[in-house]
């Protein structure tokens, strides 16, 4: 009789573990840490959202001088260099070429997180203020913060030195 109630046990024990549980893979898994931003674009549909915690701002080493020659309307480019620091502040030096003349302009600041993945310069007026923050390089966005698409595309990252 003893031997029949620990074998019944026994079962129970096992089969109990044998539940379905979350591995961190599935959509249905939920995590109560509100403060995060959970934002994964699904390849090849992209309105696909899955949510992990992971942005540039939280993962990525984005602290450090990042450099490159930007697209100009009116001179061969604007060789632009940005330092960004730990603790949200900026400098950015821009040398724009014009008939065998250089001009240099500096500025310093402070920027914010717009998103997790981008980030915006504050007290820079009619001049790009949005960078998308990239492993190892920012890309410059558009006026509205929104990633300049086609051929010239290319022609607005900055890469980290």
């Amino acid at each position: 009789m003893n031997r029949s109630i620990v074998l019944l046990f026994f079962c129970v024990l096992v089969l109990s573990g044998c539940g379905e549980r979350g591995n961190g893979n599935t959509l249905s898994d939920t995590n109560t840490d509100s403060s995060i931003d959970y934002t994964v674009i699904v390849p090849g549909n992209s309105d696909t959202v899955i949510n992990d915690g992971h942005n540039a701002a939280n993962s990525l080493d984005w602290s450090g001088t990042y450099n490159g020659v930007l697209s100009c309307a009116d001179c061969p480019g604007i060789n632009t260099t940005i330092s960004l620091s730990g603790n949200n502040t900026y400098t950015i030096v821009t040398k724009y070429e014009r008939k065998n003349k250089i001009e240099s302009v500096s500025q310093e600041g402070s920027f914010i997180w717009v998103d997790g993945s981008t980030i915006k310069l504050l007290d820079r007026k009619n001049e790009p203020a949005f960078y998308f923050v990239a492993e190892n390089k920012l890309i410059q966005l558009d006026l509205a913060g929104k990633k300049i698409k086609g051929s010239m595309a290319e022609k607005y990252i900055l890469t980290k030195q």
